[in-house]
């Protein structure tokens, strides 16, 4: 059969992260900027018990880089759980105690995928026994397993019933005996032992994602991690096991200081991949690399790029220098195109026009937004900084992705194409 629009269409999902070994990956972390990325990580977890934290821009690949990084990891012969908190917590309620229940559920499923062993005897359990009755009278929940797996069903059926996730907390908060924080090393202390048993030089190591995905209204997104980050942090260094936690790019730009002397190190930044250089001129490696993730995508559908673009060179170009580098807008740059060539055509290839339509569709939407903090943008693009704006408009312009952050020898930020390229106008 020949491809079809739709074909294409399902090959850009923008909120698809790639899992290892998918031959539509492809590595930009050098045109980014940041080709030791891994080795910096992989360092910071081998010296020390270590609490890493990682930001960046929604869709600009984080969950994708890590999930790489838990290859590494484990190719290094190293244990990696890997937790998703959007999955497990409710996302815009979210405290240290959370956070370690879902660390030490990653744990305790990581164990028995790859040892066959369960952690769930000892002071751990009788004290998740005793969260049993208030759980399960609140959550109407017949039967629920002793222990931690118990918990961890029990905290996800929470996750929207505000009421539950309180008493859940207060009831960790005033364990009797060892407090919870005591009891969660002790659990991780013998998950390490598991790992030690296998191999004396093996670490285990916890990546945690979606934290950067806390949000609400206004600035209250940022008051919530500040809180977990900030006034929680010591329950988070403080757990023996290594861990990488994703936080948002506003936090991490405001409180950098903060978080760099709580945690020992600042946070790590992942920027885009570059579009322009800071002086407009074209990024030729930054688009060449844009271009080959369409292509990889295209040719995952079953075509080519000339079958799928009339003019490969012009409508590709567009889509990539529209997208400023940011791979979930890129996606929903080629969507749009994608829906514009179907509303006129029901075959590819995918048009000039279609392109055309699709960006000045995605550009208003931008602009729409933008005008009400053009003075900022103006002074943003003029001056490649953005540290020096006010908390509240750096968080604005981030959670709409008005501003991009790249890196060559120093970070630097620029403005959104739509943006952009309305300032050149004059």
């Amino acid at each position: 059969m020949p491809v079809t629009i739709e074909d294409i269409y399902r090959q850009f999902n923008p909120l698809e992260p790639l899992e290892v070994g998918d031959d539509r990956y492809v590595d930009c972390t050098e045109v980014r900027g940041i080709p030791s990325l891994f080795e910096r990580l992989k360092l910071a977890l081998a010296n020390g018990t270590a609490s890493i934290l990682f930001a960046g821009l929604m869709g600009d690949g984080k969950t994708t880089l890590l999930k790489r990084l838990r290859k590494h990891l484990e190719e290094a012969g190293h244990l990696v759980a890997f937790g998703e908190a959007s999955r497990r917590l409710n996302i815009n309620d979210v405290d240290s105690e959370d956070v370690i229940v879902l660390i030490l559920g990653a744990v305790g499923e990581t164990l028995r995928e790859r040892y066959g062993q369960s952690i769930e005897d000892g002071p751990l359990r009788r004290h998740f026994e005793d969260l049993q009755r208030i759980l399960s009278l609140d959550l109407e929940v017949q039967k629920i397993d002793v222990g931690l797996n118990g918990v961890l069903k029990a905290t996800l059926e929470a996750k929207d019933v505000a009421l539950v996730r309180k008493q859940l907390r207060d009831k960790l908060r005033a364990a009797r005996g060892p407090n919870f924080l005591e009891l969660a090393n002790a659990y991780l202390d013998r998950a390490r032992e598991i790992v030690a048993e296998a191999d004396r030089n093996k670490r285990l190591v916890v990546i945690l994602d979606d934290l950067n995905r806390i949000e609400s209204h206004e600035e209250s997104d940022i008051l919530q991690q500040c809180r977990l980050f900030l006034s929680q942090h010591s329950d988070l260094i403080h757990l023996r096991c290594h861990a990488i936690y994703t936080l948002s790019l506003g936090l991490a730009l405001k409180e950098r200081l903060n978080l760099g002397a709580r945690y020992g190190q600042e946070p790590i930044v992942v920027p885009m991949v570059p579009t322009h250089h800071r002086d407009g001129s074209r990024h030729e490696a930054g688009m060449a690399k844009l271009r080959e993730i369409i292509r990889r995508r295209v040719k995952k559908a079953g075509s080519s790029m000339e079958r799928a673009f009339g003019d490969p060179q012009i409508v590709v170009d567009r889509i990539c220098e529209a997208s400023g580098g940011n791979l979930r807008d890129l996606f929903t740059l080629v969507r749009g195109v994608c829906a514009e060539t179907l509303a006129d055509r029901v075959q590819l290839p995918l048009t000039e026009q279609a392109a055309r339509a699709a960006v000045n569709l995605f550009y208003a939407g931008k602009l729409d937004t933008a005008r009400r903090y053009w003075k900022d943008l103006e002074q943003v693009h003029e001056t490649h900084t953005f540290t020096d704006l006010e908390p509240e408009i750096q968080l604005q312009l981030l959670k709409n992705r008005l501003v991009y952050v790249y890196y060559d020898d120093t970070y630097w930020y620029d403005v959104c194409s739509a943006v952009r390229n309305e300032l050149i106008k004059g």
